[in-house]
């Protein structure tokens, strides 16, 4: 059986336009009859599934008793209300519909008028100033779609549209493999990619010429080299000021640009990375990357970049949380808490995880009573958080016991449950039970050395190097901390 094209069309449409279709069929302008009007109404009766038995013009002429001319006519009439419709669907509406539109058009002989869309959309395009993996790959599917569909006159390429084509296939081109190059640095996919195929070098340096296009293309670059000399390089004091200067001035530049962006991935990856970069800094100790987390979690929250469906994951505010108490912003943490709590997306019971945030902020306070008496109402299943809990409950009994004098043996105990539960819980996986148990066993050699006062150079200078070493340790820097306030601790 014959497919009928203006039927075939129909079936792109979702069912709001076609209803729209039937009430733009109404307008004066189609003298659309009763007959006209019947076979619309028959048509959209079909959606979604157009059976292609009943839709055989031999079939529709036997159940309206339609003649041949009445066929024709209610045919003709349909196929220029969907044309007018398409062609105003491309000149309203911000959607992709352009192509059906054209591609109507140039199966009609109206090359013209289709070239005018494929302007049309690319027009739109560059209106909505927003240059992310989203936009290049649309630019691609304009200038294919136009080289595709326009007849040659000659056999020139020159004359074709091949070269536009190959022009935004080169510009998606340097655009993902300049965004993927500081992702992938230092991982064994990129570190096994040959640089023959990987030709990074080539790409950030063409990133670079093309800021003018796309002023991101150069941010890319940019931090591709910051990651490279913060990996490299021995830091002195000097270099650690340098880099954060350098980090400073790109994240002010993403600030300022993560619009062009905006609701891209490239956008959502972007941000994720700086703020593993910063995490990564700050866990060297070196100074300014804790304000700048928080800097940029903030900018993820008030920007809506870190929000999918208007909501934010419970870990990524619990990040904020954290990031902002570490750095005494104990203001800026109470605020998120009462702005953006219910843009959460809960895991955990939501009571559980407003204690457990209230938690967060008293432990950097140094409330620890307060913190411990927060985290009684927290009862997590989840085997991750259950040990930052449990790490958190450790700290604060070595904190008041030793800070406030108070009997040891209940931090003791602590510890060795602590242990218990590591040793059989199957849930917890090997590499974050290997921190935990390297934390505690160091924890408890300091803590059995102040009990009996013992406390000697070579003790602290083994217990330090154990701490430098150990490749998986919780809490490291938090035992740097009490190394240091320690007798001996600076030596």
């Amino acid at each position: 059986m014959k497919k009928i094209a203006s039927f075939e069309y129909l079936k792109v449409f979702k069912e709001s336009e076609l209803r729209e279709l039937q009430e733009i069929s109404y307008l004066k302008r189609f003298s659309y009859d009763q007959n006209d009007h019947q076979l619309l109404a028959y048509l959209i009766e079909q959606f979604p599934d157009f059976e292609e038995e009943k839709l055989s013009k031999a079939k529709i002429c036997e159940h309206f008793k339609w003649s041949d001319a009445q066929w024709k006519r209610a045919l003709t009439h349909l196929r220029k209300l969907l044309l007018t419709y398409m062609q105003w669907i491309a000149d309203e509406k911000e959607t992709s519909q352009w192509r059906y539109a054209a591609d109507f058009l140039i199966k009609r002989g109206q090359v013209a008028q289709a070239d005018r869309l494929y302007q049309q959309a690319e027009k739109k395009l560059q209106e909505q100033n927003q240059k992310g993996i989203a936009y290049y790959l649309q630019k691609c599917v304009i200038d294919f779609s136009r080289f595709e569909f326009k007849p040659l006159h000659d056999n020139k390429i020159e004359s074709s549209n091949f070269l536009p084509f190959l022009a935004s296939v080169e510009s998606l081109f340097i655009f993902v493999k300049s965004l993927a190059a500081f992702e992938l640095i230092g991982t064994k996919e990129f570190i096994e990619s040959s640089s023959e195929n990987w030709m990074e070098e080539e790409v950030l340096s063409e990133a670079r010429l093309r800021a003018s296009e796309n002023p991101m293309f150069k941010f890319f670059a940019d931090l591709r080299q910051l990651e490279e000399e913060a990996r490299q390089i021995d830091l002195s004091k000097t270099d650690e000021k340098e880099i954060l200067k350098k980090f400073q001035d790109l994240r002010v530049f993403f600030k300022e640009n993560y619009p062009i962006l905006e609701n891209d991935i490239a956008c959502q990856q972007t941000l994720t990375y700086l703020i593993n970069f910063a995490i990564a800094r700050k866990r060297k100790r070196i100074p300014g990357f804790v304000e700048e987390q928080l800097q940029l979690l903030s900018l993820g929250m008030e920007s809506g970049i870190s929000l999918i469906n208007g909501q934010i994951k419970e870990v990524r505010f619990q990040n904020l949380i954290v990031a902002a108490a570490s750095n005494a912003d104990f203001e800026r943490a109470e605020w998120f808490i009462n702005n953006y709590f219910d843009k959460i997306a809960f895991v955990m019971p939501r009571e559980e995880f407003l204690h457990f945030c209230w938690a967060i902020i008293c432990y950097f306070k140094r409330e620890f009573d307060d913190c411990i008496n927060h985290l009684r109402f927290v009862r997590t299943s989840d085997p991750q958080r259950k040990m930052i809990i449990k790490g958190i409950e450790i700290q604060c009994y070595y904190e008041i016991y030793f800070e406030q004098e108070r009997d040891s043996n209940f931090l003791l105990t602590k510890i060795d449950n602590f242990q218990k539960h590591l040793r059989v819980d199957k849930a917890v996986g090997i590499s974050v039970k290997e921190g935990h148990k390297n934390f505690l066993r160091i924890l408890k050699k300091i803590v059995w050395a102040q009990i009996r006062g013992n406390l000697s150079p070579t003790k602290m200078k083994r217990w330090q190097s154990e701490i430098k070493s150990f490749q998986r340790l919780s809490n490291r820097s938090w035992l740097n901390s009490v190394m240091h306030r320690l007798p001996y601790g600076q030596s």
